[in-house]
């Protein structure tokens, strides 16, 4: 049965604005560009991660957005300036660092990386793509024990994952942390 009741139309779109729901002009921009985003649209998304910059100069998932939209496009050095502006804004958000991690491992910043996967790794312990990020950063450092420790991590938490059976390979083949260390 379909309500024509108006009363009820305008309480539900106040409830809506109310919440926060429908959002500011800068976070609908934002969602504009996840959209762009997603369907591979990576030039307009960026472009619109930018416009919502402007609107909102402190919207931490605008610069997210930007950081994946630019990562994507392969232009890492401006992808990492985007995603340090979102952990500045929102240090508490778990994912900012694990994608400045990668940003900084793809440019060849192993130790720098190797914070951010930390720092996200104690923001949400039991979110996979940290420990991932942090096992193969250790490795990449030659640190093998310590590396199949935060690879154990990523398999204990990883329900599925495209290379989870080729970390696994990887994790039989590290040393094991020494008894007591």
């Amino acid at each position: 049965m379909k309500s024509n009741n108006p009363r009820r139309v305008w309480l539900v779109l106040f409830l809506l604005l109310w919440t926060g729901c429908v959002g500011t002009e800068g976070q609908r921009r934002v969602q504009e560009a996840n959209e762009l985003l997603s369907a591979d649209h990576l030039d307009e998304a960026l472009a619109a991660y930018r416009d919502a910059e402007r609107m909102e100069p402190d919207l931490a998932d605008a610069y997210y957005g930007e950081g994946l939209a630019l990562y994507q496009l392969q232009r890492h050095g401006e992808a990492e300036s985007a995603l340090k502006r979102a952990v500045e804004l929102e240090p508490e958000k778990a994912v900012y660092h694990v994608y400045l991690g990668k940003i900084l491992g793809r440019l060849d910043r192993q130790e720098e990386a190797e914070v951010s996967f930390r720092r996200a790794t104690v923001l949400q312990p039991l979110d996979a793509e940290g420990w991932r990020g942090l096992g193969l950063t250790l490795y990449n450092q030659g640190r093998g024990a310590d590396a199949r420790a935060a690879l154990e991590n990523y398999l204990a938490f990883a329900r599925t994952g495209s290379d989870r059976s080729a970390i696994a390979q990887l994790v039989r083949v590290l040393p094991a942390a020494p008894p007591g260390g």
